[in-house]
Order: C-alpha cells, then sequence, then structure tokens
C-alpha cells in the first residue's frame, strides 16, 4: 500500500471517533502528524520484529575496507549483523566476539605475556569479525592489508527503515513488508487518540489500538522465528574437540 491509501485509512479510523473530540479533527491531527505517527509505527515495527532483513543496499549492506584499519562504523539504521564476507568470496567470515577477536598469543608465559608485553598483530587478509566493541561498530582480524583493502565487506543485516515517511513521498510504500501496513494503521491512531486535546473516553479507545499494535508485534516475531528455523543437523566425528 503507498503512503497515500495508509493515511487515508488512518483518516476513516479516527473520523469514527471524531463525536469523541472537542473540534474539528482536521485541526487535531494533521497529515504531517499523521505521516510522522505511521513512520514511527514502522520504525518501532522494524526495531522490536525484525522484519526488514537486508543484504543488497549499499548504505548499510557494503563497508568499503582500508588498509590497517580494524573497526568501522556501521550505517545507523543497522541493529544486527547476521553474516558478513568479502566481496570476492561467497565463503562467510567467522562471527566471534571481544574476548575471541582480541589478539592473544598462545599459552600464557609469565614472563612474556603480562599486559605490558608489546605486541602488535601483522594486518593480513581478515577472517572474524565481531560487533560487541561498540554501538553499531564492526571489527575484523585482522585488520585489511593493502590487498584486502581493495576489497569491501559484504553484510547481510537486520535495519530500520533507510528514511521516515514524508508527505514529499505518499505515493511510496513503506519498506516493511505489506502484511504489516495495516498494523502501521493502528499505532498512528493510537498516537493520535493519546494526544492532550482529546477527551478521556477516546484514550480509553487508543489503548486497544495500542494492544492491536502490540499483538501484531507478536506476530510478526513468531513469523520471523518462523522464516529462520532450520531443521537439526547432525555432525559425527571429532568429539573430542
Amino acid at each position: 500500500m503507498q503512503v497515500s491509501e495508509i493515511l487515508e485509512h488512518t483518516r476513516e479510523e479516527l473520523d469514527d471517533k471524531s463525536d469523541l473530540i472537542a473540534g474539528a479533527p482536521d485541526d487535531l491531527w494533521s497529515d504531517e502528524l499523521l505521516v510522522r505517527f505511521l513512520s514511527q509505527g514502522e520504525q518501532r515495527l522494524a526495531r522490536f520484529a525484525w522484519v526488514l532483513v537486508d543484504d543488497t543496499s549499499p548504505a548499510c549492506c557494503e563497508v568499503a575496507l582500508s588498509a590497517d584499519q580494524a573497526t568501522y562504523n556501521l550505517h545507523k539504521s543497522v541493529l544486527r549483523v547476521l553474516s558478513a564476507r568479502l566481496s570476492d568470496t561467497d565463503i562467510d567470515l567467522t562471527r566471534t566476539d571481544h574476548y575471541f577477536i582480541r589478539p592473544y598469543v598462545g599459552v600464557p608465559e609469565p614472563e612474556l605475556f603480562q599486559p605490558s608485553y608489546q605486541y602488535t598483530e601483522p594486518s593480513s587478509r581478515p577472517r572474524l569479525y565481531s560487533t560487541d566493541n561498540a554501538v553499531r561498530v564492526i571489527r575484523f582480524r585482522p585488520a585489511p592489508n593493502a590487498d584486502a583493502a581493495a576489497l569491501s565487506a559484504l553484510l547481510r543485516v537486520v535495519r530500520l527503515p533507510l528514511k521516515p515517511l514524508s508527505l514529499d513521498q505518499v505515493d511510496c510504500c513503506p519498506e516493511v513488508p505489506e502484511e504489516y501496513h495495516l498494523e502501521l494503521v493502528d499505532w498512528a491512531v493510537y498516537r493520535a487518540l493519546m494526544l492532550p486535546n482529546v477527551d478521556t473516553q477516546a484514550r480509553q479507545t487508543a489503548k486497544d489500538y495500542r494492544d492491536r499494535f502490540e499483538a501484531s508485534l507478536r506476530e510478526a516475531k513468531r513469523d520471523r522465528w518462523r522464516q529462520e528455523y532450520a531443521p537439526p543437523q547432525f555432525v559425527f566425528g571429532g568429539w573430542a574437540n
């Protein structure tokens, strides 16, 4: 559905409640305000239900590497990096965390591996990545050398919408899947009916819309879990490791 269609549907829902409001609905709820609420609903749906998974948008799915630089900022829309690979291969890098991606050498020797021991890991082709070093930062190990710096890191991410919904683009569609477009109406109506100049009875009605939106979030989460479900795989051998 286009933004204009979703906005019209939101207006229809609010017009049904107009007898509970002191004042004209158009004065209380401008199109700009309602689109802002619709955009907020889309943000919440993407943030809490992870319905936007992307591996093609360059802004959030491609990181240009630089020689000897291990850490890079992620796009502000990225919620989680699901996988990463270098642009010259289909094989994913290994995901890890700060504990395992930090430099360490062999078995500790008291005279060699104190914190004062000077050690710098040479740059090479990255094999590992982590995203828990800072908010929206990805770290590679080893840091790319000159050859690897000619490549990019290609990411598969869970993200927020890249742009908020706007009256300037009412012919466009929200980024969340179409089956969730009407859920945005529930959030927008809830926010509209909770404004200070709306009476108490309408605010009670608003909670029904909020509850319906929250129920849709839970269902969207379940849809996401079902999409990620994979049958169990059995690996034989190597038990000692």
